[in-house]
């Protein structure tokens, strides 16, 4: 379309292959896709056991974190993982060995569970739901997996006569009362229902009378209009009293959830400290944490340096045993300025040289070659 408009030619060609190109598009579209139903779980179906690991972790969780902030760093739920995958890996197989045997017990027990468990008939969603028949006086209901948009107040009720009660309360500000899934009632502004799909919500709607009637009630007659002008003022003036009075511990209880976020996080480690901490604080955090570092860093070098020497002495020791093994091995050594006195001795056709000492020599290189006893050659005696 763009090389139709921006290409050459007049505009009336121009406007009539935009005609073809709009005539030839396709005009079915496609349907959305519809979102998965969410899978409800049965209640009688047997939980599945925790492993060896996750067992490990739920008793040594507190330590890792109290472990984290002592050394400065991060303990959130990341940073507790990755400590905790690390030390369990260097866990020998004795330190795992309660954690995985109650592992495999508490699968034993699962198994014959599973074994036994027979699925409800009905999905848990219906079984349980199904019950929810009560009625309202001036509401229209219930509406089965319905439920009514925007919230008319935070409050959740336990009862569907409370509920009531606190609809009753805010007027036409509240269109319904809708069910939720963990079992709440909760006041709705919206007037029309929408499709909860699989959640175990119901609502009931206000009835047209029932809204006519509180409408009446909240507005005033043409008579009180006319003669309650002098106590109008006082109204508006009562009505932004509490309106400023609302603002104002709205913006209290904001600064107080702020502040102990702040502090939360500034005890964890993992935030800086905010501008509304003073620079002292800071900045003796600071110098802390910098001398913490600095006497880490100085410790692991004086422990390296250690590690250096005694690998040291470690090598020169075995090196001087090697070498006194060796000279043990090998012999008498000659000096090369020490001359022996030797005669020429034949052993099955092979001429020697023997010492004094009966020590048997190569004719040719006068190295050792064992010792004479007798008549016979004792080979590497010396080698």
């Amino acid at each position: 379309m763009r090389m139709i408009i921006c290409g050459a030619g007049s505009d009336a060609e121009k406007m009539s292959m935009l005609n073809d190109l709009c005539v030839s598009m396709p005009t079915d579209i496609s349907p959305p896709k519809q979102k998965r139903a969410k899978k409800v779980r049965d209640p009688l179906r047997p939980k599945a056991p925790m492993n060896g690991y996750m067992r490990w972790l739920s008793e040594n969780r507190d330590s890792i974190k109290t472990e984290l902030s002592a050394l400065g760093e991060c303990s959130l739920a990341k940073s507790v993982l990755k400590a905790a995958g690390g030390k369990w890996r260097e866990l020998s197989e004795e330190e795992k060995a309660p954690h995985v045997s109650a592992y495999t017990s508490a699968k034993a027990e699962y198994t014959k569970a599973m074994l036994l468990y027979k699925p409800s008939s009905l999905p848990v969603e219906e079984s349980v739901s199904s019950i929810i028949t009560e009625t309202l006086d001036g509401y229209e209901g219930p509406y089965k997996h319905k439920y009514l948009s925007r919230y008319a107040s935070k409050d959740k009720y336990d009862s569907l006569s409370l509920a009531a009660e606190g609809a009753l309360l805010l007027g036409n500000k509240c269109g319904g009362i809708t069910l939720e899934v963990k079992g709440k009632y909760s006041l709705r502004k919206g007037c029309s229902l929408k499709d909860s799909g699989m959640k175990m919500e119901y609502s009931w709607m206000k009835s047209e009378t029932s809204s006519a009637d509180e409408a009446e009630v909240m507005s005033p007659t043409n008579d009180e209009a006319t003669n309650g002008n002098e106590e109008k003022p006082k109204k508006h003036t009562l009505s932004k009293a509490k309106a400023k009075a609302k603002a104002d511990a709205d913006a209290e209880a904001k600064t107080k959830l702020a502040k102990a976020k702040t502090e939360a996080k500034t005890k964890a480690g993992c935030m800086e400290v905010e501008p509304e901490i003073s620079e002292w604080y800071f900045n003796d955090q600071a110098k802390a944490k910098a001398e913490a570092k600095a006497k880490a860093k100085a410790e692991a070098k004086a422990k390296a340096k250690a590690d250096a020497e005694a690998k040291a002495k470690a090598d020169a020791k075995a090196k001087a045993e090697a070498e006194a093994k060796a000279e043990e091995d090998d012999g008498p050594e000659l000096s090369d300025e020490e001359e022996l006195e030797t005669e020429e001795w034949t052993y099955k056709g092979v001429t020697y040289l023997v010492d004094d000492e009966n020590i048997v020599y190569d004719r040719n290189t006068q190295s050792p070659v064992g010792k004479r006893e007798g008549d016979e050659l004792i080979v590497n005696k010396y080698m």
